[in-house]
């Protein structure tokens, strides 16, 4: 006799679902160590040639030599255990029985007979007793239908009598005479209105109670004499001993009828002999300026006294009172209608851009004839205007190539000097700015044509006021600016602003010499009142997202997959793409290096255009930096990888090693985790608050009997009175390990056994059986009081490494619910993960730090999969590029720190290498038609995972 040993499924899986590749099977005794207690298996049926162990798999099928082969055995029963080519265990059974022996099998047709009979006649029963239930079911709800109609009959017959009884409740009358007169017909509790007598305090709403009539205080005439009564517009309010004029701030009369003695009033503005000089003072809200402070003029009742005026200068200060000699001083004071008239024309004018500041300037003027860039750590615009002028965008030839926030401040009036060469700002005024903000749009390359910058609000200044615009780049990144060499058309004799010192102040002088060597080019300030707006409806305009360097190597392809490039769905725009290297393809840009490419630094441009009119909506700069394919030839680098879950599997850190085979240069992982000589600090769950603090203690849970996967970081399961969240999943075939944090509840006791219950919605089987428990350790990097990274390498005797990724963010946004509150969640952040970042510069000064930012995530269908209607993709996508853009910005431009920025999510391709249901689901229940849905939402397949890895290796060969 001889038994057919197969697998549970078609094919054997590797730890992270892919099909198992040079992996090792181990067929032993039942109930013994299949490694240790061999026996004897074969090839054929008629077990004649023998099978050496281990049994070796390609592509998830056991083989023969190369070919695809079934295993057979004498026995019924044997054990069973799987490994990975990296000797990671995936499948351990001491008691496997799956054997393809006729005589069970007919057993088991027998046996399924026979229970099949006795499910019949129980059936049969069943029905037979429902259908009498049912019977007498709905008797009773016939009588229970027939009461209710009766009692409802009876409550609307109870409910009209009770209606009549009440009466009306509400009347009107033309007096209040007639009120009265009529008072033992209105039933109680009734409103009664008098609309037409003669005494007006008598008409409005009445409230009757049965026996006395009163006057409603929420009457609508009651309310506007309140009103009134309240607004020193309308009725002036009476100064009395202990008032304060600073508090006068409503518009409206404020009087003093009869003089008080002095110090009776605070800040009054007139004493005279001991005495408070009686008076009104009149508040008004709109000054010359136009800004909300009120004014007050005091008007004294002696005409010994003249008025007094003085406004409001800040949210606490007043200024002097002063005196008022005649009617023109009180004048000058306000707006005139001419001068009123005039500005909303200006301002009109300006929207419609009939009119605007440099209207005049042709492109060529604007665009310039060369460009500077010699120490442009600070950048701007100056002139004068003759009329008012309102802006929020400016057209003109700047731009920035560095990724990250540009800030602006406008000096006018006073904190602007004037000089033969225009208008500056000196070191003493640089404080005294009238607007500052950060650019919502700035150029980030030229395109040999004007540009926009937009700012983020609408700056407004004065007639005849000189005024500076000038930039700053949040890192000090150096500006790019068009100036012409010669005067001409338009052009003023004017130069353009700079500061060449890259420290934080806004100093600015002006370039030209005397005479003038470079000539301001021409700019305009335009108003779009289209772009106050939220950002929403047809007028939006997207943001590109891209890293500030892309790096390559020969051999290894590169990616910038569009969806990692923008917030919204980028299918809704047009993409354009600007490289001397690699290609345009339908989804982004890519380039596999060769022999024949020298390394170097590759400018490359993105743009997106409305996909309706073809319109430029945004654009993005970068570099492709290729890497020398015989960098650190024969030297070893030793390399450390901290991150979440997407780190967690070793899979990265795996394609470290591989790559490194046919390299010159030499890998040497540094950690804690994994199986040498992959070793990393991957945990499941973790996030940046994890990694700069004490960390938390995982619980992992040896399991088997799996049958649906739970979701990371959503499903709960309960054991022994406390909760835990899934954060890790090690499964192969139903067995392995689910590593969780603990929700709430105690720890359990380590070696402990049971089962887990599940205690929420999301994904996973409602209980799993766990043989045994172990706690896994908190932040190796705290020790117990502090980030200590140099200590981390000490205790665990590991090698200095030289080069430190830290690629975290996916657990910190997955639950954020708008982009604002991920924005403000980098700004706490970001200044947290440095501590871990400066604690590893403390350790070794040499280390080159790459800060990663993770790659966006599945479709729908995996977010549904995995956390049912609890999750979207659309927003977590969002999360992380927007989390990826701030990411860019804080660490954008400290390379000289040996802090660098790695875009290694931009080379992951998340349509086609996330895990899919690989063997098809039918469309629906009506059609077999199969499609292939992604089934995990966060984490990559291997495909993907090595993609991500393509890069890590790129950059430690480029830097």
């Amino acid at each position: 006799m001889s038994n057919i040993i197969t697998p549970p499924h078609l094919i054997f899986t590797d730890i992270d679902g892919s099909p198992l590749n040079e992996g090792f099977v181990f067929i032993g005794e039942s109930g013994k160590d299949p490694v240790s207690f061999p026996i004897n298996v074969y090839w054929d049926e008629e077990k004649t040639e023998l099978a050496q162990q281990p049994i070796r798999t390609k592509n998830g099928y056991i083989i023969n030599g190369e070919l695809p082969a079934k295993i057979y055995t004498e026995v019924n029963n044997c054990s069973i255990s799987v490994s990975n080519k990296n000797n990671t265990i995936i499948l351990i059974e001491q008691f496997f029985e799956q054997l393809a022996l006729a005589a069970r099998v007919q057993e088991s047709v027998n046996n399924e007979t026979s229970r099949a009979q006795l499910a019949e006649a129980a059936l049969s029963t069943s029905i037979t007793n429902e259908v009498a239930r049912a019977t007498t079911a709905e008797t009773a709800l016939s009588t229970a239908v027939t009461n209710e109609t009766n009692r409802a009959v009876s409550a609307e017959a109870a409910i009209q009598t009770q209606v009549n009884t009440l009466g009306v409740g509400n009347k009107a009358y033309l007096t209040y005479a007639a009120m009265d007169a009529d008072k033992a017909s209105i039933p109680a509790k009734s409103k009664v209105m008098v609309t037409n007598d003669a005494t007006s305090s008598n008409n409005g709403d009445w409230q009757w109670d049965g026996t006395t009539f009163t006057k409603s205080v929420y009457d609508p005439l009651q309310q506007a004499k309140n009103y009134a009564d309240a607004n020193p517009m309308f009725k002036s309010v009476a100064i009395v001993a202990g008032n304060n004029v600073n508090n006068f701030v409503i518009d409206g009369k404020y009087k003093l009828s009869a003089n008080l003695a002095t110090g009776n009033l605070i800040n009054w503005p007139q004493d005279n002999a001991g005495f408070h000089q009686s008076g009104t003072i009149f508040v008004l809200g709109i000054t010359s300026a136009g800004v909300d402070y009120p004014t007050q003029i005091y008007l004294p009742y002696v005409n010994l006294f003249k008025m007094k005026v003085r406004r409001k200068i800040s949210s606490t200060t007043w200024e002097p009172w002063g005196t008022l000699s005649t009617l023109e001083d009180l004048v000058a004071i306000f707006v005139s209608k001419t001068e009123l008239t005039a500005s909303n024309t200006a301002l009109l004018s300006e929207i419609a851009q009939y009119s605007y500041f440099g209207k005049p300037f042709t492109p060529a003027e604007i665009l310039g004839t060369a460009i500077y860039s010699t120490n442009t750590y600070y950048v701007g615009l100056n002139a004068t205007h003759t009329s008012a002028v309102n802006f929020n965008k400016i057209k003109a030839r700047i731009w920035n190539p560095t990724v990250g926030n540009v800030e602006y401040r406008i000096f006018t009036g006073s904190a602007v000097s004037s000089g033969a060469q225009g208008y500056f700002v000196t070191s003493a005024n640089t404080g005294n700015y009238t607007y500052t903000g950060t650019c919502k749009v700035f150029p980030s390359s030229d395109l040999g044509d004007e540009s926009i910058i937009e700012l983020d609000q609408i700056i407004s200044i004065g007639a005849n006021s000189p005024f500076v615009i000038a930039f700053k780049h949040a890192s000090l990144a150096t500006f790019r600016i068009g100036y012409h060499t010669v005067l001409s058309g338009n052009l003023v004799s004017r130069g353009f602003n700079l500061g060449a010192t890259n420290t934080a102040g806004w100093a600015l002088n002006i370039t030209a010499t005397n005479p003038a060597a470079f000539i301001e080019a021409g700019f305009q300030l335009l108003l779009d009142v289209m772009t106050t707006s939220d950002n929403s409806g047809s007028d939006y305009v997207p943001t590109l997202v891209i890293p500030p360097k892309i790096y390559a190597l020969e051999g290894l392809e590169s990616h910038i997959y569009p969806e990692h490039t923008l917030v919204e769905d980028y299918k809704l725009y047009e993409h354009d793409v600007t490289c001397t290297k690699g290609i345009h393809k339908k989804r982004g840009w890519v380039w596999t290096p060769t022999s024949q490419d020298t390394a170097g630094t590759y400018p490359i441009t993105l743009a997106v255009h409305n996909k309706q009119t073809g319109v430029l909506q945004d654009v993005k700069s970068s570099s492709v930096i290729l890497a020398a394919k015989n960098a650190y030839s024969g030297i070893t680098k030793n390399v450390c990888v901290i991150g979440d879950s997407l780190v967690q599997p070793g899979v990265i850190t795996q394609r470290l090693l591989d790559i490194d085979v046919t390299d010159v240069m030499n890998i040497s992982l540094v950690g804690t985790r994994g199986t040498a000589p992959n070793k990393h600090e991957g945990r499941g769950g973790w996030t940046i608050a994890d990694y700069t603090g004490a960390g938390r203690t995982y619980y992992r849970f040896s399991v088997s009997g799996v049958v649906v996967e739970p979701a990371v970081n959503a499903t709960i399961y309960a054991y022994g009175g406390s909760k835990f969240l899934v954060q890790e999943i090690a499964l192969s075939r139903g067995s392995g390990t689910i590593t969780c944090s603990l929700s709430s509840g105690s720890a359990p006791t380590n070696g402990s056994s049971g089962t887990l219950a599940k205690d929420n919605t999301a994904a996973g089987d409602a209980s799993i059986a766990f043989s045994n428990v172990q706690s896994q350790p908190g932040n190796p990097f705290w020790d117990g009081s502090t980030i200590n990274f140099a200590n981390y390498l000490s205790v665990n005797s590991l090698s200095t490494p030289d080069y430190v990724f830290i690629q975290l963010g996916i657990n910190d946004t997955f639950n954020l619910t708008s982009d604002v509150a991920v924005e403000a969640f980098t700004s706490t952040a970001f200044p947290a993960l440095d501590t871990l970042i400066n604690s590893i510069k403390a350790s070794s000064a040499s280390t080159k730090i790459a800060v990663v930012a993770p790659p966006s995530y599945a479709d729908q269908d995996a977010f549904g999969y995995n956390y049912a209607c609890n999750q979207t993709s659309w927003r977590t996508k969002r999360n992380i590029i927007t989390y990826n853009k701030k990411l860019y910005e804080y660490y954008a431009g400290k390379e000289a720190q040996n802090i660098y920025v790695v875009g290694g999510g931009v080379n992951l391709d998340t349509e086609n290498n996330f895990p899919i249901f690989s063997d098809g689901v039918p469309v629906n229940s009506h059609n077999p038609k199969l499609e292939y849905p992604q089934i995990n939402a966060v984490h990559p397949a291997d495909s993907g995972y090595k993609q991500i890895g393509d890069v890590f290796f790129a950059f430690i060969k480029a830097v």
